[in-house]
């Protein structure tokens, strides 16, 4: 991903950009107010299963609220960090900056989505429901660590370019690939405890989970 061509930035901000950080910013706000305490508790799941096992067996009482808006604050962090790389390290791309940002929002938005549909026909054609609801539970828990810890970075890239750039990248796909890491490694756990054969945690982590991963990192590089 390191190009040593560096990223020089357009000298202003435009107007997207603003709206965008407000929206964030109301979002922070609104999160840090409301769910103070869902946040401690989300940031020791990132490394502690205990506190993960505890959140998924008290999931049907948390604030839906805040658990929606920390899935909003996940799809505008991470389309934001990966508006920068696709804008930086893919060549030739016909979109202005606002479509540019809209179609990677929008990509996300789907890709989430449409892999939880996937994952929601494989358990009832091998009727593992329960385990791939815990399963996808963790997987949303990383989604939401990520969305948290990404804002840094995705938006301090608005305002830097050169070689601070290319590290506030790498320290992004950091963010992003650490919590994603701890919820296949939990999600295979909790295949191999409820003795499942070895093609179905194939099927489940490699098909939907790293192989998107290897796809995306194939394209960046």
């Amino acid at each position: 991903m390191l190009s040593f061509d560096f990223y020089i930035r357009e000298p202003f901000i435009a107007n997207w950009v603003v709206i965008l950080f407000v929206s964030i910013f109301t979002l922070v706000a609104v999160l840090r107010t409301m769910g103070e305490k869902y946040l401690v508790s989300l940031t020791q799941s990132a490394f502690n299963n205990q506190t993960a096992i505890r959140l998924h067996r008290e999931q049907l009482t948390s604030n839906r609220f805040i658990v929606f808006l920390l899935e909003t604050l996940y799809y505008l962090s991470i389309s934001s960090f990966l508006y920068h790389i696709f804008k930086v390290f893919v060549n030739k791309l016909p979109a202005t900056d606002f479509r540019l940002y809209l179609f990677v929002l929008v990509l996300i938005v789907a890709f989430v989505n449409i892999k939880r549909f996937v994952y929601g026909i494989i358990s009832a054609v091998f009727e593992g429901q329960n385990e791939t609801g815990e399963f996808l539970f963790y997987k949303r828990l990383s989604n939401h660590i990520v969305g948290l810890f990404l804002l840094i970075p995705a938006f301090s890239m608005f305002f830097v370019s050169g070689i601070l750039f290319n590290v506030l990248s790498i320290f992004g796909v950091f963010i992003i690939a650490m919590p994603s890491i701890i919820a296949i490694l939990r999600g295979g756990v909790i295949i191999l405890k409820k003795g499942f054969f070895v093609f179905y945690l194939i099927l489940y982590l490699c098909t939907l989970e790293i192989l998107p991963l290897l796809i995306v990192w194939k394209i960046l590089w």
